[in-house]
Parts: structure tokens; C-alpha cells; sequence
């Protein structure tokens, strides 16, 4: 099964790590290495991962588009 991390676009990929908050980025990088499922992610995490990719609001749909690059 492919990794959140690796469901990414490489573009949101590159702004996850290109991120001035380093300790959030490091932490939203270990836990989309290691889910396969958005819903398993922390909310904090979810907000976080919107802000830095798409500055969309934190809508489930927004979410799901995030990873429906397969």
C-alpha cells in the first residue's frame, strides 16, 4: 500500500518540506511516511498539512483531493 507521503503530489510534497515551521513539518513528513489512511491523521496535523499545500479550508472534500491522485 502507497504511503499518504507518497499519494502527494510532488509539488505539495516540496512545500510540506520547504516549511518555516520545521517542527510541525517534521512531524506532518513522519506521520504521512507512515499512514495509509488521511483519517488516521491527527486534526492538528490535517490543518496544518491544508495550510502549507493548498490554504484551502479544512473540508473533508479538501482533504480527499489532496490524496485522489492515483
Amino acid at each position: 500500500m502507497k504511503t499518504l507521503w507518497k499519494k502527494l503530489s510532488k509539488e505539495n510534497r516540496q512545500k510540506i518540506k520547504s516549511s518555516p515551521y520545521k517542527y510541525r513539518s517534521t512531524k506532518l513528513q513522519a506521520e504521512l511516511k507512515t499512514e495509509v489512511a488521511w483519517t488516521n491523521l491527527r486534526f492538528e496535523s490535517i490543518i496544518f498539512l491544508l495550510q502549507e499545500t493548498t490554504g484551502e479550508k479544512t473540508l473533508i472534500e479538501n482533504v480527499d483531493k489532496l490524496f485522489d491522485n492515483e
